[in-house]
């Protein structure tokens, strides 16, 4: 039998519930196509032309050009997603976001040895990893951020989205995951 990773079931604790791809919150089905389409290669793309988004190192007037076109293009073909990923399971779960972020740094090694607390390694990243990109996220519609199956990380994806709703002090944080 397949062992649940450390995470997963973490949040299946906090209450997760599983849903087919088809049923999610239409901000997690975007999340989850941009994730396995655009940023990876496990789903495929619905035309010829491919998914070529890499734009290398962007200033915030290109992060935003990129974020309007990508939304754009996903709103176009999210039913092609639907339709060929619709039955595939996610989790999803909106977690208080002091319990996230405890976790996030008691798991990450590099962060909890590097910061004396969250608070100190937040600031730092909103100072340096990402200020363009956590200022971009809107505050309805919150994309959720991808829990990660491996052990010495929280996310796999949706760092800048978490820095942003800790930097609003959104009450939680919108978590979505696949086994």
């Amino acid at each position: 039998m397949k062992k649940t990773p450390k995470n997963i079931a973490w949040a299946k604790k906090h209450g997760a519930r599983m849903l087919p791809y088809r049923d999610l919150p239409l901000p997690h089905q975007y999340a989850i196509a941009h994730y396995m389409a655009i940023d990876g290669e496990a789903w495929e793309w619905p035309d010829e032309n491919g998914a070529n988004f890499d734009m290398g190192k962007r200033t915030a007037k290109d992060f935003e050009r990129y974020d309007q076109y990508m939304k754009r293009t996903l709103k176009r073909k999210i039913q092609f997603f639907i339709d060929k990923y619709g039955n595939t399971k996610f989790g999803i779960i909106d977690i208080p976001s002091v319990e996230v972020y405890k976790r996030m740094f008691k798991l990450d090694k590099d962060i909890h040895h590097s910061f004396d607390n969250f608070e100190e390694y937040h600031k730092w990243y909103i100072k340096n990893d990402g200020p363009a990109e956590t200022t971009r996220h809107r505050r309805t519609n919150r994309w959720p951020c991808i829990i990660s199956g491996f052990d010495d990380e929280l996310f796999q994806d949706g760092w800048h989205r978490f820095h942003t709703y800790i930097r609003r002090k959104d009450p939680t944080i919108p978590c979505i995951f696949y086994s």
